[in-house]
């Protein structure tokens, strides 16, 4: 915590002000798409809500701060998006947010999973200029002098009020056209899934600010007398420390998770018995020596480390056929299909361990690697690179 404290004071310090002349810290994340917890396979991961609050409060401590939340909230109307919703309500009122702003899709969910984000977030959520207002009214706040204000289109409502901090339900492309009609000290802080930069661009007065996606960062801008006197992006790495508070949060939303027995309610699909890794060593005495050096062996233990080993959105990419009736249900039940084995490239092998020849076993091992590698969680993975490291005959 005194590494991020000391962090965020010497970002004031640095430009020389007076203590008169303090500015403002905005702090901005954007479209956490339902992430509470840092996902994938790319390490050192980033992100999550218990670093994130961690470091907004660290900040807040140096100074005048301004917290946002802009993009999407949710991902999906299920019961577990319900539960996230509740907890990163609460998260975000321990970090004493100032404004959140739903994306359009978040507002086609269900109504009852904003409305109680809302309320367990202290009543942060901003309705949309020259739409249709929520149950979250009013469509603007002020926080440290600054009007906050969210919209997903240009209105003349937005001319007359004048914010100075506008919350954009749209790309950088669409911002740009925004802050083209704008001609007084604006902040529009737009959507994008791109890794935020600290060079930021103007357009006139307005200045853009994208906040990233999944919440891996915070950017944060200062800001005095209108104008913006530095810019920096801080990665929510392994070095921001988990803030204690919202660790709890998190556990009690997991024990939630693990209570209602979410895994065992995941829809599936009628399939071929699965055998199990040990199953093929007999014949694959090779290729089962490397299999059990390799991480994918040992990939349920990731999950059961972090508490996440009954949580729908992890369990299927550690485990054998979690979305098929023969596949993974748990490690008591079914033991054999614990972890990445050789059926999550090959498919249900029972038959083929009784008969070899007649049965063979399909391998696209693109696209079995594919499935779980993907941009999302791991968006430096290269297939060329790093299937060489586990090929076998």
């Amino acid at each position: 915590m005194k590494s991020l404290l000391a962090f965020a004071v010497a970002g004031v310090a640095a430009v020389g002000f007076s203590p008169e002349e303090r500015p403002v810290q905005i702090l901005l994340a954007g479209d956490l798409k339902s992430y509470l917890s840092p996902c994938g396979c790319v390490k050192p991961m980033s992100g999550g809500i218990k670093r994130m609050v961690s470091a907004v409060r660290s900040i807040r401590a140096s100074g005048p701060t301004i917290f946002v939340l802009n993009g999407q909230f949710l991902s999906g109307p299920s019961r577990q998006d319900e539960m996230k919703s509740e907890t990163l309500g609460q998260a975000l009122k321990a970090s004493g947010v100032d404004a959140v702003f739903p994306t359009k899709s978040d507002l086609q969910l269900a109504e009852v999973l904003l409305e109680n984000a809302h309320r367990l977030s202290g009543e942060t959520f901003l309705s949309a200029t020259g739409e249709a207002a929520q149950t979250w009214a009013p469509s603007e706040r002020e926080a440290q002098g600054l009007v906050i204000r969210g919209a997903r289109r240009w209105t003349e409502e937005l001319r007359d009020a004048q914010p100075s901090l506008l919350l954009w339900d749209g790309n950088l492309e669409s911002a740009r056209s925004v802050a083209a009609k704008i001609d007084w000290p604006c902040l529009v802080l737009y959507r994008s899934a791109a890794k935020p930069s600290a060079a930021l661009e103007s357009i006139g007065k307005a200045t853009l600010v994208g906040g990233g996606e999944k919440g891996k960062v915070l950017v944060q801008v200062s800001w005095l007398a209108g104008k913006i006197k530095a810019a920096r992006i801080i990665d929510l790495g392994p070095q921001v420390p988990d803030d204690p508070a919202t660790s709890q949060l998190m556990a009690q939303y997991l024990e939630r998770v693990e209570g209602e027995r979410l895994l065992e309610k995941l829809p599936r699909r009628p399939s071929e018995p699965y055998a199990g890794s040990l199953s093929c060593s007999s014949c694959h005495q090779e290729a089962h020596r490397e299999w059990l050096v390799s991480e994918h062996s040992t990939a349920l233990r990731t999950l059961e480390a972090d508490g996440h080993d009954a949580d729908p959105d992890c369990v299927g990419c550690h485990v054998v056929g979690l979305e098929d009736e023969t596949g993974f249900q748990s490690r008591q039940k079914t033991p054999r299909l614990a972890n990445v084995g050789c059926e999550s490239c090959h498919g249900p092998s029972a038959a083929h361990v009784s008969d070899p020849e007649r049965n063979r076993t399909p391998r696209d091992a693109r696209q079995s690697c594919g499935s779980c590698h993907n941009v999302d969680h791991s968006p430096g993975f290269q297939y060329e690179t790093y299937w060489p490291q586990i090929e076998h005959k």
